[in-house]
């Protein structure tokens, strides 16, 4: 599995988003491209299997797609807040625009790894000035076992926003760079979707 930036900008769509700045009327601006960067991506699904060598002893890399179902189990939130020690963990940030200085559009990649099991964020957060905001979580999730094809469950969560909305039930507007966690008072849920692969070669 990996997720990259490249893959993440080949979601992205042609939208319409009205902005306004300061005691400017609201602009609309229609344009080719969605300069918000919004994106239903959560990681490109391929996996690589181990090399095997052709007739001429040439190494030859093999791969496979994993193939996800819809299902009702959900990740195991009171397993991941125990205090178990952290192997591994690392945070990347994909992907970060200003708008030309209107808000924030950032993708970024979190990953932890424990003794029994690892988990991983996918998160992209967008705030468009005097417009909305969006918060767009996938979260992944795997339980180490004796199984040679251990499950792996993913939650894909689309929150969002408008600065009136928010306005209405908070004090305070969220102008930092960094994605509210947890989600503010006023985000409602857009889509929500549960899904699990067994990780067998298909």
């Amino acid at each position: 599995m990996s997720f990259d930036w490249i893959n993440f900008l080949s979601f992205t769509g042609s939208q319409t988003v009205s902005t306004s700045r300061g005691s400017k009327l609201s602009q609309q601006v229609i344009l080719d491209y969605d300069y918000t960067f919004t994106t239903p991506y959560c990681g490109s699904e391929t996996i690589e299997v181990d090399s095997k060598k052709n007739e001429s002893g040439e190494s030859l890399e093999t791969s496979s797609s994993l193939c996800w179902v819809d299902c009702k189990e959900q990740i195991d939130v009171v397993s991941l807040a125990s205090k178990e020690p952290i192997l591994f963990y690392d945070e990347v940030v994909n992907f970060e625009d200003e708008l030309a200085d209107y808000g924030v559009s950032l993708l970024i990649v979190k990953v932890r790894v424990m003794p029994s099991c690892w988990f991983l964020l996918l998160r992209f957060w967008l705030r468009v000035d005097g417009a909305l905001m969006r918060l767009r979580d996938t979260r992944m999730h795997c339980t180490f076992g004796d199984s040679t094809n251990p499950v792996i469950l993913r939650e894909s969560c689309w929150r969002e926003a408008t600065f009136q909305s928010i306005s209405a039930v908070s004090l305070s507007l969220p102008l930092s760079l960094a994605p509210p966690s947890p989600p503010i008072v006023g985000f409602h849920i857009v889509k929500t979707k549960d899904f699990r692969c067994n990780c067998a070669i298909v």
